[in-house]
Parts: C-alpha cells; sequence; structure tokens
C-alpha cells in the first residue's frame, strides 16, 4: 500500500491511502465566487475530482480549488419629475454583471418633454432604503459585489416668458414655466400714460385684444414673450349746465 499526501489548497492538506476515496471538503465560501469543484491543475484544468474519486496516483499531488465569477443583477429604474412635484417611473432596464465588475448607469431616450438630468443614485435594495452612493450618468462607475437598484432621474423642460410694456413702463420680471406644469403669471400690471391695460398677448406687439391677464394662467409648453395691449383711457365727465329754475 503506497501513503500519500494530497495537498488541498487554501484549505489543508490530508495524508490519504492510495486506493481509498479523496472525501474532499465542498462547502468552500468565496465571496462573489461560486464552487465547481477540485481539479488536478489551476484553473479548472487536467481532472475533476470528487469526494467519491479513488486515490490512484502514487506520489503527493495538489488539487486545485476551481471557482467561477458569480453574477448580480442591477436594475436601473427611470424617473421623470412630473409637474415638478412628483417622481413618475417610466421604464426599467436590467443588466447582469459579474462580481467586482465596474457598471457605468446610462440614458435611455427621455420621455417628451423632458431631458435627462445625468444624475443617480443607487441602493442596495428594492425600497431605496440602503443608500450606497450616487454618481454622474455616463461617467461615474459603481462597483458590483451584490444586487444594486440604481435611479435615474429626467427634468421638465423649461421655458422663459418674457414681459414686454410694449410703449409702457413696469413690466413683470421674466418667468421660467415647466413642462406640463401651468405658470401662473404675473400679477404685476405695468403702465403707460392716456391708456388703460387691456393685458398680454403673445409675440405680436400689435395685437388689439387680449389673450392672458395679469395673475392668468399659462399653459402652453413654449417660451413667449408677452406684449401689454393699450386700449384708450376712459374718460367719464359730470356736466352741470347751471341753470336755476325760476318761480
Amino acid at each position: 500500500d503506497y501513503v500519500v499526501k494530497v495537498v488541498i489548497t487554501k484549505v489543508e492538506s490530508k495524508t490519504l491511502e492510495y486506493g481509498s476515496n479523496y472525501d474532499l471538503p465542498n462547502n468552500l465560501v468565496k465571496t462573489g465566487y461560486s464552487f465547481l469543484g477540485w481539479y488536478t491543475e489551476p484553473n479548472g484544468g487536467g481532472t475533476k475530482v470528487t469526494s467519491d474519486s479513488t486515490v490512484t496516483v502514487t506520489n503527493d499531488h495538489t488539487l486545485y480549488a476551481h471557482w467561477e465569477k458569480g453574477t448580480y443583477t442591477v436594475t436601473t429604474n427611470y424617473h421623470y419629475y412630473y409637474q415638478n412635484t412628483t417622481w413618475t417611473h417610466f421604464d426599467t432596464r436590467t443588466d447582469v454583471v459579474n462580481c467586482g465588475d465596474s457598471f457605468t448607469p446610462y440614458n435611455i431616450t427621455a420621455p417628451t418633454g423632458y431631458y435627462a438630468g445625468n444624475n443617480y443614485s443607487y441602493y442596495g435594495d428594492a425600497y431605496y432604503d440602503e443608500f450606497l452612493g450616487n454618481g454622474t450618468v455616463g461617467e461615474n462607475s459603481l462597483i458590483v459585489d451584490q444586487d444594486i437598484y440604481v435611479d435615474v432621474t429626467y427634468l421638465p423642460n423649461q421655458y422663459t416668458i418674457s414681459y414686454n410694456a410694449n410703449g409702457g413702463s413696469g413690466a413683470p420680471a421674466a418667468q421660467t414655466k415647466y413642462y406640463a406644469t401651468p405658470l401662473t403669471l404675473s400679477s404685476t400690471i405695468p403702465t403707460k400714460s392716456g391708456y388703460r391695460f387691456v393685458g398680454w398677448y403673445p409675440d405680436n406687439p400689435n395685437a388689439t385684444s387680449s389673450v392672458y391677464s395679469a395673475g392668468g394662467s399659462y399653459t402652453v409648453n413654449a417660451g413667449a414673450t408677452l406684449y401689454a395691449v393699450w386700449g384708450s383711457e376712459t374718460v367719464t365727465f359730470d356736466f352741470n349746465l347751471g341753470i336755476t329754475e325760476q318761480i
């Protein structure tokens, strides 16, 4: 009979009799990897050896644990800021990434009226409780060592609403209109000597009637210059003819 010394890398060394079973440990754990078994050469080379395999080699030899890199899922949820008050989910993408590899969050086609905010946050759970960090979409990568949930945000387009007193003075300051969000126009009323303010008309300084009133609601998803519309000032006269009744 031969007595053979078997070196089981990273675990232990044991002495076995020729013709006996290897009786190998199979409960090995390596973070981010799956254990695929024991082999006579590194990286899964040579012959696979199991606990039931028989020792048929008469000299000392080494068995190597073979590992396969595990994978994790990166779930990216995309949201847009509806009416500038509520985050609304509109798409989800799933990517499978090898453990320890980097992953760079990416943008997708933006919903109509929105643009990529280029910011992301990522979490260790689907309920956004385990905050792990944030970064810039397309630039900052993250290391995947567990299942990860990424939140990418999109913002509403912005439009500038300017005011022109159209020969008068005291026009309000410009305002910003957000996509899908009604804008309450300024309640400030300009003045013009000898005229009364009728209202505002978009992009036409020669209008004779108005579309918007001061403090009214602007709902168009586009920028505009609102021109003051002026009407003739109305003057009321009281006449006293100075007639004295005689008796």
